[in-house]
């Protein structure tokens, strides 16, 4: 049964106001660049916003389907996956503060598998997956429900790269998406060697 899923949201605010993210980015080995959003078939520009957690962006984007695109590089095929987790606006800056305790207090190896718990994945049915599902939004706990995307479920894949479209949030607090109500996206990406220890990303989308 599936649970539904909380959205995250629209201003760079929840992440304002903490900094040395140009250190801490370097120190990740990680850009912006790795990854591409597009909308309507044309690249969305992706702004880096100051943190704590140095993987932290917004995008200003319309209401329709959103495209992420992300390079196969150094990826296992048969482990290779993308994870997301919706959250609304109001939880950005706690949501912030925990990534950062489980940068600090958690093993490398550990943080997708705490992050992202095994069997927590919204991945039924066959095919690509279009909608994001999202649980009761009361909290950040690590055991809420995440969107998993593998071979199979994404929109698409090439040798280079995967891609993901999704154009529908579904969760107690209805479709954000349809009511163009901003949100913030926690990604995640593992199987892949050549992407950073902590490969876990915060997009804050905006309307």
């Amino acid at each position: 049964m599936l649970r539904s899923w909380m959205n995250i949201a629209v201003y760079s605010i929840g992440f304002a106001g903490l900094c040395n993210q140009a250190m801490a980015q370097a120190e990740l080995g990680y850009t912006v660049l790795d990854l591409t959003i597009t909308q309507e078939s044309a690249p969305v520009t992706i702004n880096e916003v100051p943190s704590d957690w140095p993987l932290t962006f917004n995008i200003n984007v319309v209401m329709g389907p959103i495209a992420i695109t992300l390079p196969r590089a150094g990826c296992d095929p048969a482990t290779e996956g993308t994870y997301l987790r919706v959250y609304d606006p109001a939880v950005g800056q706690a949501l912030v503060a925990e990534l950062v305790t489980l940068r600090d207090t958690s093993r490398v190896d550990d943080a997708m598998e705490i992050a992202f718990p095994m069997g927590g994945g919204f991945a039924e049915g066959n095919g690509p997956q279009t909608t994001l599902y999202v649980d009761d939004p009361a909290g950040l706990s690590w055991d809420r429900g995440f969107n998993a995307f593998f071979e199979g479920r994404y929109a698409e894949v090439t040798a280079d790269t995967v891609t993901l479209r999704f154009d529908r949030i579904e969760g107690a607090a209805g479709d954000a998406m349809a009511k163009a109500e901003p949100f913030i996206l926690m990604v995640g990406r593992t199987g892949c060697t050549e992407f950073p220890a902590m490969p876990i990303s915060l997009i804050a989308v905006n309307y």
